[in-house]
């Protein structure tokens, strides 16, 4: 069962490894059957279409994996069947068993539950923050995060199949009665019976039907439902050979929990935020930090807000920098009101002047990795509403890298011209580099905008997320930016399949995408590389910031 992951991870840190490596070890490894392998195997979803997006059955949402993903799971399943039922040996006219039955589920219900304490391990493995496989595999923390409510399934089905055997077991030699009589030396039947409860639970409100009702509640639910079912883990299996896995659950669960408040209070316990509410629906946040680590494109924080009640409460956020010479060395946030500590942080933030104020906060961070994009000829960045957030720290290091001989299309879609005016300094910044081409589409049908006759027309029906519907009830001045044409600037929704593909066939060397907006968004960036990698003249590489865990 290790074995397994291990291979997989080992497999995938190899091919993380040739992808640092080099823009030469990426040519390299360019030829068709690797063009086809990615367009048949390693980028598509499972379906057709859905990835980001999330699905839908009989009023329950749910969200499918990527293809290579379902193909690991698939595997990963099959051997947890195998290793519970197949190649069983039996002893006839055993003195230990009163049947042949006894005995096959006696050794079920024990290969299970070997089974079931090792998966646990990968469980907390795969669901901490500091999960080390994440700069080793280049995996992103959403793809970990798919295997974990995958082998947590795997986990809570095992426990099912352990407990299943030894009711069996148990009832055809008459100890059930016994062991849930309570007395002295049966707890740990009652915590195995609790734990595989607490098990089935997690798995059952952890799906995306439950978390996108609220997740504040799901989020401190799964909290102290595995802590309780661990520790019946623990009850259940104290004094046998089971607890050597579950020492090091533990271990690595403090672990991940001790370099939190390491990364935190090397953060800074004094650090200060100047915050402000631009409209309605965003908030700016400048962050005062120690500066003992050094800021990075792709890195996010988790951030606590120490003025409000909810000071406990850590989300995570992706970090830009400003350009401004008064805001060097800080951390900026861009964050969209939601509901929870945002919308309490605005609603404060409303009743205080020019909507603005000074708040200490605690940074955790950082996290996350950096995507490679500096090896590639030609790199394409698109962004929906505060989704700029995640790609302009690649265009702001093209900006600083003077002798950088790289090309950049940066691409960003909104709802309206609002946003402009809080990421305006940012957009001026990297629109001043020749290498790098500045597009802005404007979706709302009132946009004002400077070149109209560029304007590309609607193909394809991006939704509208809050990321992108700031403010939109409000009137606004015409933005500065548009007014002047500093870039280009289109009205309507963009055909991001067809722009993919041009991209593609004009690029003259290496080209790598990095997407990070709506869902509909990423899904239609994914499958236009998906319908033209394989005919391309040239490497291409697909990368997504989607945050969606």
């Amino acid at each position: 069962m290790l074995a397994f992951w291990g291979i997989i991870i080992l497999f995938k840190s190899i091919h993380n490894l040739f992808h640092r490596m080099g823009p030469y070890v990426l040519k390299y490894l360019d030829f068709p059957l690797s063009r086809r392998l990615r367009a048949e195997f390693f980028l598509p979803p499972t379906g057709r279409y859905h990835h980001s997006t999330p699905k839908s059955l009989l009023g329950f949402t749910f969200n499918i994996p990527a293809r290579i993903e379902t193909i690991i799971i698939s595997l990963f399943f099959i051997q947890n069947i195998l290793l519970a039922f197949v190649g069983i040996e039996t002893i006839e006219n055993s003195v230990f068993y009163d049947s042949m039955s006894d005995q096959y589920a006696d050794s079920i219900g024990y290969r299970a539950g070997v089974i079931c304490m090792a998966e646990l391990v990968l469980l907390i493995v795969f669901a901490g923050r500091n999960n080390l496989l994440i700069y080793i595999t280049g995996w992103e923390m959403n793809t970990f995060n798919v295997f974990h409510k995958w082998v947590a399934r795997m986990t809570a089905m095992q426990a099912v199949i352990h407990s299943i055997g030894y009711t069996i077991e148990y009832v055809q030699e008459d100890y059930y009665t016994e062991y849930f009589s309570g007395e002295p030396g049966t707890a740990w039947f009652i915590w195995g019976v609790v734990a595989t409860i607490l098990m089935c639970a997690l798995i059952t409100h952890s799906v995306h039907f439950f978390r996108s009702i609220n997740y504040e509640l799901f989020l401190y639910g799964h909290i102290t439902l595995t802590a309780v079912a661990i520790a019946g883990v623990w009850l259940h299996v104290i004094g046998m050979e089971g607890m050597n896995y579950t020492y090091a659950a533990i271990a690595i669960w403090a672990f991940d929990h001790v370099a939190r408040i390491v990364r935190l209070l090397w953060s800074g316990v004094t650090s200060k935020a100047s915050m402000k509410l631009h409209g309605e629906h965003i908030l700016e946040i400048k962050i005062d930090y120690s500066k003992r680590w050094k800021f990075y494109p792709g890195c996010h924080v988790y951030l606590h807000i120490l003025r409000t009640n909810r000071f406990w409460q850590s989300h995570p956020f992706t970090v830009v920098t400003s350009p401004r010479p008064d805001d060097q060395g800080k951390l900026v946030i861009f964050a969209r009101v939601k509901k929870g500590l945002t919308k309490h942080t605005a609603n404060y933030l409303k009743d205080k002047p020019d909507q603005s104020a000074q708040v200490r906060v605690l940074v955790e961070g950082p996290y996350g990795g950096r995507h490679p994009l500096h090896h590639y000829e030609t790199v394409v960045l698109i962004a929906g509403g505060v989704g700029i957030t995640s790609i302009y720290p690649y265009a702001a290091q093209l900006r600083e890298n003077k002798d950088k001989a790289q090309r950049m299309v940066f691409i960003w879609v909104i709802r309206n011209e609002q946003p402009l005016s809080w990421f305006q300094d940012q957009l001026r910044h990297i629109s001043e580099d020749p290498r790098i081409e500045v597009i802005l589409f404007i979706t709302g049908s009132n946009a004002l905008v400077s070149n109209e006759g560029s304007a590309t027309s609607s193909t394809t029906n991006l939704d509208k997320s809050p990321l992108e519907s700031e403010a939109s009830s409000q009137t606004e001045k015409k933005s500065p930016l548009v007014s002047s044409s500093v870039f280009d600037i289109r009205a309507g929704t963009p055909d991001l399949r067809s722009r993919v593909a041009h991209d593609i066939s004009e690029a003259a060397g290496t080209v790598a995408f990095l997407v990070c907006g709506p869902n509909r968004m990423n899904d239609d960036v994914r499958m236009g590389i998906v319908d033209n990698i394989a005919d391309s003249k040239h490497r291409v590489d697909y990368f997504e910031d989607s945050f969606s865990w």
